[in-house]
């Protein structure tokens, strides 16, 4: 009887499935954190739909979160790059919502956005520029024609939506926000709310209902002239964020005006130091956890920051940034971490492949990067002493090049470095002398992605950071840049004044993968 009633809910199964359809499966919530089915086939232009109603009032930058929003299933998920349509494919209702901010005339003075924390940065670029959407006028246009601005890479939401205030020049009450997650410690639309932006969440992913109450929730809003700072619940009803998440007060000033003035002293050992702001006589005291990543701490830099208090009622500054009147020396570039010794090994201009099991540089063949030092020494157990060794490498070599030279600490950038071929590795590869003495690791512990180090030179001086996972975005001085790195006219030496014997990047890694 059990076997008979199993065969009976199988074929009912499959036919539920057979006859589903674009409207049906908009709402089934899929196993494996799946959205919405693959699609059969490409909608045409025909088929997709004007969603949003006729409102007062619209955002001026729509933002939307990635997986399990626009599209699905979540990145951290797959093992390789995706192939869109195939492997990762937009919903439905964002296919129609992308369509029509792209297309409708209403819509020409709003800007779209997208704030993603996946760790899979190369991979979300590299799908939104394979996206392609059918434009009005005829052709195609990819999502990432339609964006203006991107922040994808890990970390809190909060910080996306500053650099999108601050890039874009939109006020958080102007914006609208969509995303999976609400709250805890993953969540963003609470967090995201009490800044003051409205956020609507969409547990099942952006469906057409979400994306008309979202709107329609702010028009509502923005004509009562009350604060946008809300939460559009699953079940369109409304939570106000006003104040804080409810659990704890927010700061005072909390995603208010910025106030400018100049770091006065910094205690790098004890991560601390003063502020002065523009036109007062006294100090403000601020802790590196409250510095933007990215931005270099020392004395006499300008910053931005907001006016808080700490726990017993003192004056304090959160979020500082670098300040945009001292922003015109800087240079931004993406940086990765490596712990030692071979950061060292890299920046000298000895190990040149890095490998790594994830595909974090893949497409960035020709990209100049900047190489930050962990605080952390990696336990290979001597191994790589042992590969250069065999290579030929005498003790005082190992030692000079596992070292970093006088000057340079660890937790600061040390190094620019042009990246190559990313290429995938099977073992035999991996475990030839060639490969093995470029990567200074035994080919069965090395990663199978290997990325070629085309040329580096060390900084004209360290730049102290907070490091982080994956590529990240930092500002540094352009005078920390060595000559010729900013304008492609820079020789592929190393600049390191103790070594004199390596120079250059030797590259013997030839192999055909």
């Amino acid at each position: 009887m059990a076997a008979v009633l199993r065969l009976a809910l199988a074929a009912a199964f499959l036919t539920a499935t057979a006859r589903g359809t674009r409207s049906a499966r908009a709402h089934v919530r899929m196993a494996g954190g799946v959205k919405q089915p693959r699609p059969l086939a490409r909608r045409s232009l025909e088929q997709l739909s004007l969603a949003a109603p006729h409102l007062s009032h619209l955002p001026k930058l729509v933002v939307f979160d990635l997986d399990n929003t626009l599209w699905t299933p979540e990145l951290y998920t797959l093992r390789q790059l995706p192939v869109a349509w195939k492997d990762v494919w937009l919903l439905d209702a964002a296919e129609d919502a992308l369509f029509e901010l792209g297309s409708h005339p209403r819509w020409a003075g709003t800007q779209v956005a997208i704030a993603s924390r996946t760790s899979k940065v190369a991979w979300a670029h590299a799908l939104l520029a394979s996206f392609a959407l059918p434009a009005a006028g005829g052709g195609e246009k990819t999502v990432r024609e339609l964006i203006s601005y991107a922040e994808i890479y890990v970390g809190s939401k909060v910080k996306h939506f500053e650099r999108l205030r601050e890039q874009s020049g939109v006020p958080y009450e102007e914006m609208l926000f969509f995303d999976d997650a609400l709250g805890g410690k993953y969540g963003n639309c609470e967090a995201i709310a009490a800044e003051g932006v409205l956020s609507v969440h969409t547990p099942d992913g952006l469906t057409t209902e979400r994306w008309r109450e979202g709107l329609r929730a702010f028009s509502e809003l923005k004509a009562s002239r009350g604060s946008m700072a809300h939460v559009v619940m699953a079940d369109g009803s409304l939570r106000s964020l006003a104040g804080g998440d409810g659990s704890r007060q927010a700061s005072p000033r909390r995603g208010g005006a910025l106030i400018e003035g100049t770091v006065v002293k910094y205690f790098s050992d004890k991560r601390y130091g003063f502020i002065r702001p523009n036109g007062a006589k006294s100090d403000v005291f601020f802790h590196l956890n409250s510095v933007e990543k990215g931005v270099e701490v020392r004395p006499a830099i300008t910053v931005a920051f907001e006016l808080g208090t700490n726990s017993r009622g003192q004056p304090e500054c959160t979020r500082v940034r670098r300040a945009a009147s001292d922003r015109a020396d800087m240079v931004r570039l993406r940086c990765f971490s490596m712990n030692q010794p071979f950061a060292s090994l890299v920046a000298h201009g000895y190990k040149t492949l890095e490998t790594r099991n994830g595909t974090m540089f893949k497409d960035t063949r020709g990209e100049r990067v900047l190489l930050h030092v962990g605080q952390r020494t990696y336990p290979d157990g001597g191994k790589h002493q042992d590969i250069m060794r065999r290579a030929g490498c005498s003790e005082a070599d190992i030692s000079r090049l596992t070292s970093l030279p006088a000057g340079f600490t660890r937790g600061s950038i040390v190094a620019i470095l042009e990246l190559g071929e990313t290429d995938l590795l099977d073992r035999e590869a991996r475990c030839t002398l060639a490969v093995e003495n470029q990567a200074c690791a035994y080919g069965d512990e090395m990663g199978q992605y290997a990325t070629r180090v085309q040329r580096v030179q060390w900084l004209t001086s360290p730049v102290s950071m907070r490091g982080q996972a994956g590529l990240f975005d930092v500002e540094v001085p352009s005078t920390a840049i060595p000559r010729g790195w900013l304008d492609g006219t820079g020789e592929s030496k190393v600049t390191d004044p103790s070594d004199a014997e390596y120079t250059e990047t030797d590259l013997v890694f030839n192999l055909e993968v």
